[in-house]
């Protein structure tokens, strides 16, 4: 299931399927989310101003996409002083969204082009570095970008017919597992699942969190710098906001009508800059601009921190066999 969703191990932060994984997961008992209805509007103004108040310098990674736009109006709707915020950009932006670029530009906002943004938050320090992880698992999952037809199957169907898609190919056993363990899963986490997208906000929202939350983290080779990075949509209010939604999430499939597309968001963008033809046609774009390739090294979090493995010579660089050679060191003792 985690190589559906994702090229890397991620661990339920519930703590309530990692007895099933090879691996020796840590031990996580995090408490699932009360849903609350709240304004994604007002979360995004406490947010700002809470952060406003640490009186550190604040520098947006920005994408262009609806996570980081948002979170640049956020402050510039609540008055931020413009000598306290940086919005550092890459290539990417400029195709993604460069109505905005210009904007911010004409009102004197310190916005810096760096073509490589994790070797530039490498070397930020004594600042708040912000980014947008966490909002794609607020609101669903991209993996349906791959087939976005499965949008509203049953959850099961949508799993067998994704697994097609992913070229993972299980036994009928193994798809007998998957139903039991994970209508289990729903059932304690107090969720009704019947359509596919979702069961992928559930597993986005559970499991792939525990690395999304943890990414750009983990991409620093410095503690200075991990010490800078803010997940701006990681706080328990967005989190009861994102269950609170959960029976909204079948009504529109987003991935064939952008302008439902975390329409809450865009809202909230719409009200700062008035750019009608973003709040109606901005779709999911993956530029994830903020990560790189990262071609002879693999990064792991465990319980003593985080870690950066990578071969001494660089004629060695069989990515594959250092995966392997790492993952031996996380398997449990049976495996």
């Amino acid at each position: 299931m985690n190589r559906m969703f994702a090229g890397w191990f991620c661990a339920d932060r519930f703590g309530i399927l990692n007895k099933h994984s090879c691996f020796d997961v840590a031990e996580f008992n995090e408490k699932f989310p009360t849903a609350k209805n709240l304004k994604i509007a007002d979360i995004c103004d406490v947010r700002a101003i809470e952060l406003m108040k640490q009186n550190k310098p604040i520098v947006v990674l920005w994408s262009g996409g609806v996570d980081s736009t948002a979170i640049v109006c956020s402050f510039l709707k609540n008055n931020i002083p413009l000598d306290q915020l940086t919005v550092a950009y890459s290539a990417m932006t400029e195709e993604e969204y460069p109505y905005f670029l210009q904007v911010m530009k004409a009102q004197g906002i310190n916005v810096i082009r760096q073509d490589d943004i994790p070797t530039y938050c490498d070397e930020l320090r004594d600042c708040l570095a912000i980014n947008g992880w966490c909002a794609d698992q607020l609101f669903g999952s991209d993996i349906h970008r791959f087939n976005s037809e499965l949008y509203n199957y049953d959850w099961m169907n949508g799993i067998r017919e994704m697994m097609k898609v992913r070229r993972i190919r299980l036994t009928e056993r193994s798809f007998n597992v998957i139903e039991q363990i994970y209508s289990d899963y729903a059932k304690r986490l107090g969720l009704n699942v019947k359509h596919f997208c979702e069961f992928t906000w559930m597993y986005n929202f559970g499991i792939k969190w525990s690395y999304v939350r943890e990414v750009q983290r983990m991409l620093c080779t410095r503690n200075a710098s991990r010490e800078c990075v803010v997940n701006f949509f990681e706080t328990d209010d967005f989190q009861s906001w994102s269950v609170n939604n959960f029976e909204n999430i079948k009504l529109h499939n987003v991935f064939k009508e952008p302008k439902w597309y975390k329409k809450e968001l865009k809202q909230y963008i719409f009200d700062y800059n008035h750019d009608e033809d973003y709040f109606l046609n901005k779709p999911k774009v993956n530029s994830r601009s903020t990560v790189k390739p990262e071609g002879r090294r693999v990064f792991v979090l465990d319980t003593d921190g985080y870690h950066i493995f990578q071969y001494k010579s660089k004629s060695e660089d069989n990515i594959s066999a250092l995966q392997q050679k790492i993952s031996e060191k996380y398997l449990k003792h049976e495996y």
